[in-house]
């Protein structure tokens, strides 16, 4: 549901790194691209060689058609695979994984770790966004968390107080979401949605790679676009217009968050990874 200009203003800075590692001409794979938005962020911003991959044929499916509707075809190719059949004699410049990884038990972490490995050039740069926990922090949240968890529950809450009626697309959008790990379809089975603890995420790619930037990207702005786009089924005029000035202050809200020294232990913070393929 986050389009294009909502990923870019919350996701900007870590999509400029990426394509800093990259020139037009190299070549990207994106392993577990979902519906591709990530792939074809990249296609927009000038990579010309973008392969995404996914083992679901819907996602693919929509994947396909948002490179058609964005003219992109040339640059971007999506896959059915699951990454280990994926154009096995390929090397790719670059790979990322986006956000999926700890979808997975830690054997499949371990083997998708292995994938990107097999799928990069001597010395390619392998970029892994993903959440961390910290458990043994303080629970207490500063105010700034605080902020955000309002602004999330903004839409809920002005509905709950007969502030904001609530539509039948928006239930069902809803209805879905509430289920998205119960294995019905169309989502399938996810083993899990938990954060890798601290290190823990380290510890997986060393074997591989070397780890060159470690810093934390984004907190909870992406929870409270989606909450604003949901709410945008039901009245779209109005959160088109206090859609921008809240993104910002809660991306605003984000960054304040996450130059803290420690986060509490009620929240995760998505760390990018920069990693660098180890010689043979």
């Amino acid at each position: 549901m986050q389009t294009p200009p909502v990923q870019r203003l919350l996701r900007g800075g870590y999509l400029r790194t990426v394509t800093e590692l990259v020139d037009p001409a190299s070549s990207v794979l994106e392993l577990g691209c979902g519906t591709g938005w990530f792939s074809l962020l990249l296609a927009s911003m000038g990579v010309s060689n973008v392969v995404g991959v996914d083992f679901s044929p819907d996602q693919i499916a929509q994947a396909r058609l948002g490179a058609k509707e964005a003219g992109l075809e040339e640059r971007v190719h999506f896959e059915v695979a699951d990454g280990s059949d994926t154009r096995k004699r390929v090397k790719f410049d670059l790979v990322v994984m986006h956000a999926f990884l700890h979808h997975l038990a830690t054997d499949e972490v371990r083997s998708a770790v292995d994938q990107a490995c097999d799928h990069l050039v001597d010395g390619g740069r392998l970029v892994v966004v993903e959440p961390v926990h910290f458990p043994g922090a303080t629970v207490r949240e500063p105010a700034t968390l605080r902020a955000l968890r309002l602004l999330e529950g903004l839409p809920r809450r002005l509905h709950d107080m007969g502030r904001r009626p609530m539509g039948q697309r928006e239930s069902e959008v809803r209805g879905r979401l509430a289920i998205r790990h119960s294995g019905e379809a169309p989502f399938g089975p996810s083993p899990k949605e938990m954060p890798f603890g601290p290190g823990e995420l380290d510890e997986l790619l060393a074997p591989h790679f070397s780890i060159d930037v470690r810093r934390r990207c984004i907190c909870m702005s992406h929870l409270v676009a989606q909450e604003l786009l949901i709410a945008g089924l039901s009245q779209p005029k109005l959160w088109r217009v206090l859609r921008l000035p809240i993104l910002v202050l809660a991306r605003t809200l984000d960054g304040l968050l996450m130059r803290r020294g420690t986060l509490p232990s009620t929240v995760w913070a998505f760390q990018l990874f920069v990693c660098t393929k180890r010689g043979a």
